[in-house]
């Protein structure tokens, strides 16, 4: 393991769409419930730029198709 990873070789791994995939499954079956648990409650992602935070929502829409509607917003 080298003792340092620059910025650019760690966003290039961890801003990817598998990666990005698995937060948001991983959110969407494990965050906090609301609604005696149907409910996913409200939640803040921080994404490093608008790009970053576009890739994210887009994400979200292809892997949760049936609730694009106003679900996650930018």
């Amino acid at each position: 393991m080298p003792e340092e990873i620059s910025g650019d070789s760690l966003n290039s791994w961890f801003f990817n769409e598998g990666t990005t995939s698995k937060v948001l499954t991983t959110l969407m079956e494990e965050g906090y419930k609301i609604e005696s648990g149907d409910k996913l409650g409200k939640t803040i992602i921080f994404a490093k730029n608008d790009k970053h935070a576009e890739h994210i929502v887009e994400t979200f829409n292809k892997i949760y198709k049936i609730l694009m509607v106003n679900f996650v917003k930018r």
